[in-house]
């Protein structure tokens, strides 16, 4: 009986082994390597970060002495590559140029298109960029009555912006809200209250932040093509490593919207490639089919769902 049982055992095994290579599943269990094989039914290792440039924020208040620099762009770059897992940021100088140039401040970026483009081409998914709202020195009462006494309160709100590179969206629009009552002696001028409201005011924009990247997968994007060999913006600084899966896909259409922005919708999978070579910021794949993929394609990670969405 045992031995019926392992015999019985093994058919199966082989069975389910040749209906999957026979093309019941996109694995191959025939011509890939046992690396391959593994990528293909379990993905990738790990998460890689998403690349995130943070761009300027404007600052259209009449509070002209507040850098915003200095007081949200540099501490919030510094927070996320410490504090929010996956994410790697970076510089983009074209990027700058066109938040300042081209900067509404109710209505954020205006040539969203065009700073999409130049954030590609660093590799960078997100950009991030924002205007302060409001900065208002108030009197409240305060107290219990009849002690009630007038104070001086700081208000500060920071409109937060995250821009998406694939689709040209803007994925987060919020307000950041700060306070402060100010101590006997202290004014506007006073450095104290600049130094715990922006503080604040930046852990809570990195929270938000994060929590708007923890859903989003890697997005990589394509920057020259030579042949099967793509040159991809992204590389170890991201995670990928030699020997990566990977989709490249097809640029999409653009749509305009309501307000007289552009947006892309992102094309079908073109083809599949393999991480031949990696720098710190680029790495090269080759593709392992023939297809038209031009330098506005984008690039995402294979994994074992691809089975149920074969190219």
């Amino acid at each position: 009986m045992t031995k019926f049982v392992r015999i019985s055992t093994v058919l199966t095994i082989f069975l389910a082994l040749a209906l999957l290579g026979s093309g019941c599943s996109t694995v191959n269990f025939y011509t890939s390597s046992p690396q391959e094989l593994a990528q293909e039914l379990m993905g990738p290792p790990g998460k890689l970060k998403k690349q995130v440039i943070v761009a300027q924020f404007y600052n259209p208040s009449q509070a002209q002495d507040l850098d915003l620099t200095a007081l949200v762009g540099d501490p919030l770059k510094a927070r996320l590559q410490a504090k929010c897992n996956r994410t790697f940021v970076q510089d983009s100088p074209r990027v700058e140029y066109l938040v300042s140039e081209h900067f509404g401040p109710i209505t954020g970026v205006n040539r969203n298109l065009a700073l999409m483009a130049e954030a590609r081409a660093v590799g960078a998914g997100i950009v991030v960029t924002g205007s302060l709202w409001k900065v208002a020195l108030e009197e409240e009462r305060k107290g219990i009555y009849p002690f009630r006494e007038n104070v001086k309160v700081i208000r500060v709100s920071l409109d937060l912006w995250m821009y998406d590179s694939l689709t040209g969206s803007k994925i987060e629009d919020a307000r950041i809200f700060s306070s402060k009552q100010l101590k006997d002696g202290e004014d506007f001028e006073t450095v104290e209250w600049k130094q715990e409201i922006f503080s604040d005011i930046v852990k809570q924009t990195e929270d938000k932040i994060c929590d708007a990247l923890s859903d989003l997968p890697w997005t990589g994007f394509v920057t020259s093509v030579d042949g099967k060999s793509v040159t991809i913006a992204s590389g170890e600084e991201v995670g990928l490593r030699k020997g990566m899966l990977l989709w490249i896909c097809a640029n999409g259409d653009i749509v305009d919207g309501v307000k007289g922005e552009q947006f892309v919708v992102p094309g079908k999978r073109l083809a599949r490639a393999k991480v031949v070579e990696v720098h710190a910021g680029s790495c090269r794949a080759e593709l392992t089919e023939d297809a038209d993929v031009s330098n506005a394609s984008w690039v995402s990670i294979r994994n074992r769902r691809d089975s149920i969405n074969p190219l």
